[in-house]
């Protein structure tokens, strides 16, 4: 899957973003380690016929965190207006 990967052109013109592939290599670990952590079995999680909806949940899963906590830490944050 990675290997087919190619930034979007926004990333890529961003001069902090430079560095995409080392990013989304460190992303693809995290990914392996927590699909490997949320596998039932062994064979389940070296079953290549799901392996895409399985990265396609997990993806989702972390989104939903990601926002989860933003909008906390957003109600959190001192009003500065």
């Amino acid at each position: 899957m990675l290997r087919n990967h190619s930034p979007h052109d926004v990333l890529t013109q961003v001069p902090e973003n430079n560095n995409w592939r080392s990013k989304t290599f460190v992303l693809a670990l995290k990914i392996e380690r927590l699909m490997f952590l949320a596998a039932p079995t062994r064979e389940n999680y070296l079953n290549e016929q799901t392996l895409r909806s399985r990265v396609q949940l997990l993806s989702r899963h972390l989104v939903r965190i990601r926002k989860r906590k933003n909008a906390i830490a957003t109600l959190l944050a001192p009003n500065t207006a």
